[in-house]
């Protein structure tokens, strides 16, 4: 009877202290692996998940967002096991974040050998945001993208963290984009920008060296890439740079193709 009333009256209660606004079309999940005490029982909003394969309750949570029409994911700080490529959403939102010891981000670690070019895809989509969202690829071979972009609308990417040997960010034909504060590493190319319009990499008038999600400092925000950006056939896109950290070891700076 207590958890039955624990979970009726007062997770919601915490949901609305920490989050002040309308939460009817949001779902937030926690992994059983990242909780201090004991873990909360599952609602209708938040959804309680077992580490192993994430991918099918991420993708599912927002597929559900999607047939309601709208409404934001939010990801509890956690590492997430996923072992297929996640497909986002026309106006569906996705959120990370960080507990306040700093002990666990919100961190999607991708692995196995599934056949797709990419680890997040935005794919002929429009109106979503995805921020505070760590992407690393442990094991996936056959990857060329951690996230791909195309042919989108609206698209926002904030404060993020992206390791992969491959391409980091892809953006191809889309219209009305933005990359601020996402920072990569270790990839054949950071930024692939072609055939798109209306794109800004980077922010203008904001410091992306302090992008842990509490502020702390983050060294080397670009790090141990081949290519930082690369561009082709794009109309009305900046570059902005002055906010960054660029890091150590990037072999080259630009590329125009």
């Amino acid at each position: 009877m207590y958890n039955m009333w624990f979970t009726v009256l007062f997770v919601p209660l915490v949901l609305a202290a920490q989050y002040p606004y309308d939460l009817t079309n949001d779902i937030f999940i926690q992994p059983m692996d990242c909780f201090e005490d004991e873990p909360p029982i599952p609602s209708a909003n938040l959804w309680v998940i077992d580490n192993i394969d994430d991918h099918v309750e991420i993708q599912k949570a927002i597929d559900t967002l999607a047939s309601r029409g709208a409404g934001a994911l939010r990801l509890m700080p956690c590492v997430y096991n996923l072992g297929k490529r996640i497909e986002m959403r026309n106006n569906v939102n996705v959120y990370g974040e960080d507990d306040e010891q700093m002990v666990y981000q919100t961190t999607l670690d991708f692995s196995g050998n599934f056949k797709s070019d990419s680890l997040v895809l935005f794919n002929n989509v429009s109106n979503i945001e995805m921020i505070m969202v760590n992407i690393r690829k442990t094991d996936v071979p056959n990857h060329a993208y951690a996230i791909k972009v195309k042919s989108s609308k609206n698209i926002s990417l904030y404060n993020m963290r992206v390791n992969t040997n491959q391409i980091g960010v892809r953006i191809d034909g889309a219209s009305v984009a933005s990359t601020s504060c996402v920072h990569v590493t270790n990839a054949a190319v950071a930024m692939d920008i072609r055939n798109s319009k209306y794109v800004n990499i980077g922010c203008k008038e904001c410091s992306c060296v302090e992008t842990s999600f509490s502020g702390g400092l983050v060294e080397n925000a670009f790090a141990n890439n081949t290519v930082l950006y690369r561009l082709s056939n794009n109309h009305y896109t900046n570059v902005y740079t002055e906010g960054y950290n660029l890091g150590q070891n990037n072999t080259v700076f630009s590329q125009q193709l």
